[in-house]
C-alpha cells in the first residue's frame, strides 16, 4: 500500500544509499527487502535509469589502490545498524566498475558465501574484488570468521583468476583490514 516514493525513502533510510547500486534483479531484490515484486521492478527500473543518466555526466571511474581509498568509497557503511557486505569490482586499472551491496545481515553476523561475493566479479568482467563489512559494535578487531571468510575468499578468486585484494572492517572509529594471512 506504499507508494514508490515512500517506499524508496525507507529503503533508503533502513539500507543505506549504496543499497540502490545493486538493484538489479526484481525477484532478488522483492525477496531480500520484503516487498512486492511490482514495487521491486519499479524501484529496479528507476535505479538502473539513475546509473546509466550519472554514469554518463560522471565521465571518470573511481580508482582504489589502497585501504584508505576503499575506505574513502565505502565509509557510509560506519552508521549502519547492521552488517553489511559490499563489494567494489576494479578493472585492470584499479578502477571501481561496480559497487554492490552483496548481503546485509544482523547486528552482529553476516553470512555469505564466495559465490555471492564473486557473481558480480563474473557478471562486470572485474580483474580484482574489495570487500567490506560493517561492525555496528564499532570494534575493529577481525573476528574469527571474519578470518576465515577472508581465507576463503582469496582460495575462491585464485580458483577464478579474480584477485581479492583487501576485506575491510568499517565502524565508527575508522577501519581495519582482514589480511588472509592473519594470524591471532
Amino acid at each position: 500500500k506504499e507508494d514508490v516514493m515512500s517506499m524508496s525513502r525507507r529503503i533508503l533510510k533502513e539500507y543505506g544509499d549504496r543499497t540502490f547500486k545493486s538493484l538489479t534483479d526484481p525477484k532478488r531484490s522483492a525477496h531480500e527487502l520484503g516487498i512486492p515484486l511490482v514495487k521491486a521492478m519499479q524501484l529496479v527500473a528507476c535505479s538502473e535509469l539513475g546509473r546509466r543518466y550519472f554514469s554518463r555526466r560522471s565521465g571518470s571511474l573511481p580508482v582504489v589502490r589502497t585501504a584508505a581509498e576503499a575506505f574513502e568509497q565505502l565509509k557510509d557503511m560506519a552508521s549502519l545498524n547492521r552488517e553489511h557486505l559490499r563489494g567494489l569490482y576494479l578493472n585492470s586499472h584499479y578502477q571501481v566498475i561496480h559497487d554492490e551491496v552483496v548481503s546485509i545481515g544482523t547486528v552482529d553476523v553476516n553470512i555469505t558465501h564466495p559465490r555471492e561475493v564473486f557473481r558480480p566479479a563474473l557478471e562486470y568482467g572485474a580483474a580484482a574484488v574489495i570487500i567490506a563489512h560493517n561492525h555496528p559494535s564499532g570494534m575493529l578487531k577481525p573476528s574469527d570468521q571474519d578470518i576465515a571468510v577472508t581465507e576463503q575468499l582469496v582460495e575462491a578468486g585464485k580458483v577464478l583468476g579474480i584477485r581479492l585484494l583487501d576485506h575491510l572492517i568499517i565502524s565508527a572509529d575508522g577501519f581495519a583490514s582482514v589480511p588472509a594471512d592473519y594470524s591471532l
